[in-house]
């Protein structure tokens, strides 16, 4: 069934993931014995802000909370692999960046507008040999290989524009090129941009990391996720993944189908505005045991596999639907993956169903089994017990026996 080949897809893309991710602490934790720092760690940290998705919205960016010595690169990578919606623009002022560049381990530069080299962080002059004083008021961009000048240039200028915009971050925001280092030699880079505001003048942020350490890691992270997300468009029903505080981080393109929106119209949204007010709330604690407890203690603890409650449709209204859970571990944070499927023609299927089984199919009249059914509703019904009130009626139509004796039971019927 193409709903038990998804969880047991999703089972192994996330073991599959946690692989990658404890490759990654092994090669860390090597680089640390011969000697080369790494001060990048999986501490517990503020993940960077999501903002709400508005269409030219020029408010204030959401600032980025980081402890000293993490990874600024590992952080912005975690938005591209969730999927989130977020802004280029971090939020912070000058000093704030100045500090937040000096403790990252990352290799980092701030440039002006037109890409003018303003501060170069220790790390860089690490990777690639130069001073603070040998870049500053240069063009990084003239450190860059020729072939790949044009597309970087062209890429900070659309991040410069789109500063304040939210938007869902994907692998295309890691930007690839080799740049010269002071013997002469070129080293391979991926790099992710971001902004911040000192007064009118706009920032550019470079963050880049040694192509040679990390990008093996990074193909095996970014192809189980787009091996996840090219399963998910195969199956007719809805699949929403939503993060640690139910903000749909991810859904496929049958959410239209089910639901009447867009993908990109609820990614980045809260899950809640699938359902009623009312309905969700009633359903929200269940919500979150999903997401706490894993597949294999459901049973245990009381969990069904699938719950029942109304949707709400973007046109339609109200609709009965069904969901699946299946919770994972994402690059550094847990996720709920929720199959949703509408049930409104098999609600309608199972009526009919009941009211064949339950009335005469050419009178319409409910027959000998109803009226068992009802006495027992009746015999059942403890306020009916308390005041010993109950009737039932007999009708009898005379002189129907003649008209059954001379026309026939069909006639009379």
């Amino acid at each position: 069934m193409q709903h038990d080949e998804l969880n047991d897809n999703v089972e192994r893309l996330s073991s599959r993931v946690d692989q990658v991710m404890d490759a990654l602490s092994k090669l860390k934790a090597g680089r640390e014995a011969d000697g080369i720092s790494t001060d990048a760690s999986p501490a517990e940290v503020l993940p960077l802000e999501e903002v709400p998705e508005e269409s030219g919205d020029t408010g204030a960016a959401p600032s980025v909370s980081l402890p000293l010595t993490e990874s600024l690169f590992e952080r912005l990578l975690q938005q591209i692999v969730k999927g989130q919606h977020t802004r280029p623009d971090l939020g912070l002022d000058s000093d704030e960046v100045q500090e937040l560049l000096d403790t990252t381990p990352d290799i980092a530069v701030e440039l002006d507008h037109d890409g003018r080299v303003l501060y170069a962080n220790a790390s860089f002059s690490v990777a690639f040999g130069y001073s603070h004083s040998d870049v500053v008021g240069t063009s990084f961009i003239d450190l860059v290989q020729e072939g790949y000048r044009r597309p970087l240039l062209s890429h900070m200028r659309e991040v410069a524009a789109t500063s304040t915009v939210a938007r869902v971050a994907t692998p295309d925001d890691i930007v690839l090129f080799r740049a010269r280092h002071q013997d002469g030699s070129y080293l391979s880079v991926e790099a992710l941009l971001s902004t911040y505001h000192e007064e009118e003048a706009i920032r550019i942020v470079v963050v880049m990391r040694d192509l040679s350490v990390h990008r093996s890691l990074l193909e095996e992270l970014r192809e189980s996720k787009d091996n996840y997300d090219a399963l998910s468009e195969t199956i007719t029903e809805a699949i929403v993944r939503l993060d640690e505080s139910f903000t749909i981080v991810y859904a496929n393109a049958a959410i239209k189908s089910t639901f009447g929106y867009e993908p990109e119209e609820v990614r980045g949204e809260p899950f809640r505005m699938l359902f009623p007010p009312g309905e969700y709330q009633r359903n929200e604690s269940a919500f979150r045991k999903y997401f706490i407890v894993d597949d294999q203690d459901r049973n245990r603890l009381g969990l069904h596999n699938t719950i029942e409650l109304l949707g709400k449709h973007k046109h339609r209204g109200i609709a009965p639907m069904e969901v699946s859970f299946g919770n994972s571990k994402e690059y550094r944070g847990r996720t709920l993956t929720c199959i949703i499927r509408d049930i409104t023609r098999r609600k309608n299927a199972e009526r009919r169903l009941r009211h064949l089984a339950y009335h005469d199919q050419l009178t319409g009249l409910g027959n000998r089994d109803l009226f068992n059914a009802d006495m027992r509703d009746v015999l059942h019904n403890l306020k009916i017990a308390a005041t010993g009130y109950a009737a039932v009626m007999f009708l009898d139509l005379d002189g129907f026996k003649q008209v059954n004796d001379t026309l026939g039971h069909e006639a009379g019927d």
